[in-house]
């Protein structure tokens, strides 16, 4: 094998190394997110179930749950802001090695990597279709109670074009060669 062979499989693996370390960044900060918005929703679906028996107390102390209720949801708005922003970032991470992959095949078209387009490119769907799922979850947080359709489909439009700018989709015969 030549150097230049050598070369281009190990920074294919390290492409593949760093999609890897961006999924797992992925899944922890979304269970870490995921759960302190959990534990928020029930937190304040108690207080308000809490709330509700003791109506006939005094006014103060319902203004002060309600107070309190205000800030939890506040709190849920910015967990929810936080999800998206990973979600996005991991994403666009995700892209960047797979459109470098996608460079190392155009540039050295002669160097087998050992893998065929088509299984590729199911890899990287998978691996794209985690922060898309990731995105559309915390984006519909925002919208049940709202008329949020319109969020929905512009977020998944944009996930659909990023997932297409990753794959490989040009047949073989159609893909650049490097002149030498």
């Amino acid at each position: 094998m030549t150097d230049e062979g050598t070369e281009t499989r190990e920074r294919w693996r390290h492409e593949d190394e760093l999609i890897n370390q961006r999924l797992t960044w992925l899944f922890s900060s979304q269970a870490l997110i995921c759960a302190g918005y959990a534990w928020l929703k029930f937190r304040v679906a108690d207080i308000t179930l809490e709330s509700v028996g003791r109506e006939a107390v005094r006014k103060e102390l319902t203004d002060t749950v309600k107070e309190y209720i205000a800030q939890l949801q506040q709190l849920m708005d910015f967990l929810s802001y936080i999800g998206i922003f990973v979600s996005v970032f991991v994403g666009v991470g995700l892209m960047a090695a797979c459109i470098a992959q996608n460079r190392l095949k155009r540039d050295y078209p002669d160097i087998k990597l050992g893998v065929s387009r088509e299984t590729t490119n199911m890899g990287r769907l998978t691996a794209l279709s985690l922060p898309a799922a990731c995105l559309l979850a915390w984006a519909y947080m925002f919208t049940p109670q709202s008329d949020g359709k319109i969020c929905l489909i512009f977020v998944s439009v944009a996930v659909i074009v990023a997932v297409l700018a990753s794959l490989e989709l040009a047949p073989k015969s159609q893909q650049k060669t490097k002149t030498r």
